[in-house]
């Protein structure tokens, strides 16, 4: 029997639009959702690539994604 390839899989919360909130880039997530505690480099080495949105060339996440990760985080610690 041949082995196959482990799958990552990611859950995503399912959101409503409205829950969802606005696109941001990553500096405004730095501001808006961690207080401007981090950098827009940090945004991008930790936020989870999946809750990323390509428009265009622009990299941008949904406000109400990210508070959502950042809840989760606060549960494990």
């Amino acid at each position: 029997m041949k082995a196959r390839p482990l799958a990552l899989m990611r859950q995503v919360p399912s959101m409503s639009a409205a829950e969802r909130g606005k696109l941001l880039s990553a500096a405004e997530v730095a501001q808006q959702v961690f207080g401007g505690k981090v950098s827009k480099k940090w945004v991008f080495g930790n936020v989870p690539t999946h809750y990323r949105h390509n428009v265009g060339r622009c990299v941008l996440y949904y406000e109400g994604e990210v508070r959502a990760w950042v809840d989760t985080l606060r549960e494990a610690a």
